[in-house]
């Protein structure tokens, strides 16, 4: 035992905001794997999964933007088990571990209560704000949503858009939590940060703390608690090619924490949004 951990080594794929594609942050991970010859423990995904699993629920950004990229509408297909589905995640031997944003199906989300695999294939799981899920031998947490800019309100229409202000203050009293998972930054990190998660953060200590939401690369840079902090771009494409920053590889022993961007990957370079499906036959045959 070193540090207070016992031996073990954990690699996971990361993703900042996805919006329904699921399909490419799939192939990307398994393509990772193939180039590198490695297996991951688990992919990570730090809110706007996307979870809309009625089209007709849309919230109005992403019906907006589902107008001009169909990929947004991934999550109805795959809780309905698509054709992509059934090629990619029957090879995968990992979980993808999701958590809410700030545009996603609230209605849906507050069904489950602890963590739950919602596809039929039962790898998408959801983890909800203040739970706890065992993955590669480390204990993930999340805390989902977006700072208030109406924090004076009594009564805020958005609310559910919101990080959960009483929760924060009282989750994972209980327990060691080694990633902490959430959407919004916290306040040093930056504009628009959340000071509730700053103080979460330096409440727990995590080891690892991961972001997404702000439209912005933070890190890898220490954070508040002690942790390695990073913050991830969307992924989504920019004339035809991958967002810079929406994607790495996070490894983890006992003796410390790795980061490396996806943007470091020289294959990554090949990926295009109207391309990338050339690849599911691909990683799914090869896999």
């Amino acid at each position: 035992m070193v540090g207070g951990y016992e031996a073990f080594m954990a690699t996971f794929a990361v993703f900042g905001d996805i919006h329904g594609r699921i399909t490419l942050m799939l192939v990307i991970a398994r393509r990772w794997e193939i180039e590198t010859g490695q297996t991951l423990d688990g992919v990570l995904q730090v809110g706007d999964f996307g979870a809309f699993p009625d089209v007709h629920r849309l919230d109005a950004a992403t019906f907006r933007h589902a107008k001009k990229d169909s990929d947004e509408l991934g999550f109805s297909e795959y809780l309905q088990g698509s054709e992509e589905g059934a090629a990619l995640l029957p090879h995968n031997p990992w979980p993808v571990l999701w958590m809410r944003g700030n545009h996603e199906d609230f209605d849906y989300l507050s069904r489950f209560r602890t963590p739950t695999a919602v596809d039929p294939w039962r790898q998408l799981v959801f983890l909800p704000d203040g739970q706890r899920y065992p993955l590669g031998g480390l204990h993930f947490g999340a805390m989902g949503g977006m700072a208030s800019r109406h924090t004076g309100r009594r009564e805020d229409p958005r609310a559910p858009k919101m990080i959960d202000a009483r929760l924060v203050k009282t989750a994972y009293a209980d327990g060691t939590i080694d990633v902490l998972l959430t959407h919004a930054a916290p306040k040093a990190a930056v504009r628009g940060g959340s000071a509730a998660l700053t103080a979460l953060a330096e409440r727990i200590r995590p080891r690892v703390h991961l972001f997404g939401h702000h439209h912005i690369t933070v890190g890898p840079t220490p954070g508040p608690g002690g942790s390695l902090m990073i913050g991830l771009d969307h992924l989504e494409f920019v004339r035809n090619r991958l967002q810079s920053g929406c994607w790495g590889i996070l490894e983890m022993d006992d003796s410390g924490a790795r980061w490396t961007w996806g943007d470091d990957f020289r294959w990554i370079s090949h990926l295009s949004r109207n391309g990338y499906r050339d690849w599911i036959s691909w990683v799914a045959r090869t896999g």
